[in-house]
């Protein structure tokens, strides 16, 4: 604001727009001018926060008051500030839920995602940017692997429900900013826990001396073949089965149950 009278005096002050009272307004001459100053107050107890509020929008009043300190009969001058609260890495990220159960077949193709953990920071740009990773002492065989930017879980290495039907992993979250002098420091984890499902591997036949007809029903391909022609029929609904099992079938029940 310019103002050529030196013995004129300008003070501003904030009419509207801080509520919780974190700014002051000041003056400062420099020549002809009055420059406003908009300054944080010292002696609040609490502190700005971006997660709480990002911006402020304040009113704010210009008076003039001459020599002797009597306001001078002029209109008021008047002004809007807008102020963006820019945000410090104050939050680390945190998993909700924090424990995660999963079943997972022993046949699982590698790399295949089995499921997904997921944590929040309220933190803005690179500091709410969470990377995940898999804690060395959850995970000493390396059979598991976490994406480290969607927290997506998959296999490394064949599984087996004979020797580890079970597994319990940790899951790190952190943020990829520097840290804030408010922040606990202390990553959050989520534990993981992943059951190995028994899966079929063996496939089951039944033979019938009678019809001498072989009924064959393990893999993606289940068929009845007639051994003397080498002829192969289809067979539809076939159970998979864990175990090698033999069935002797009369030729009649043969073709009733599976024809």
């Amino acid at each position: 604001m310019q103002c050529n009278d030196t013995s004129v005096s300008i003070k501003y002050r904030i009419k509207s727009g801080d509520k919780d009272n974190f700014f002051k307004a000041e003056a400062e001459r420099v020549g002809d001018f009055v420059f406003l100053m908009i300054r944080t107050k010292t002696n609040n107890l609490d502190v700005l926060n971006r997660e709480r509020r990002s911006s402020y929008r304040l009113d704010i009043r210009a008076k003039s008051r001459g020599p002797d300190q009597q306001r001078l009969k002029i209109p008021e001058s008047r002004t809007f500030v807008d102020i963006e609260v820019t945000d410090s890495n104050d939050l680390d990220p945190f998993f909700q839920p924090s424990t995660y159960f999963f079943d997972v077949p022993e046949d699982i193709a590698l790399h295949s995602v089995f499921g997904q953990v997921k944590a929040e920071d309220a933190d803005s740009g690179i500091n709410g940017e969470i990377y995940y990773s898999i804690m060395d002492s959850g995970d000493d065989e390396k059979i598991f692997a976490v994406d480290p930017i969607t927290g997506g879980l998959s296999v490394t290495r064949p599984l087996s429900f004979y020797s580890a039907p079970k597994h319990e992993l940790s899951i790190v979250a952190q943020d990829r900013g520097a840290k804030s002098r408010f922040a606990t420091r202390a990553p959050d984890t989520a534990t993981v826990y992943v059951s190995v499902t028994q899966v079929g591997r063996f496939s089951a036949a039944y033979y019938d001396p009678f019809c001498d007809m072989l009924i064959c029903c393990g893999g993606k391909a289940p068929f009845l073949q007639q051994r003397k022609e080498g002829h192969c029929i289809p067979i539809l609904n076939v159970i998979n089965i864990s175990f090698l099992a033999l069935e002797f079938l009369q030729g009649e029940n043969l073709k009733s149950k599976f024809l």
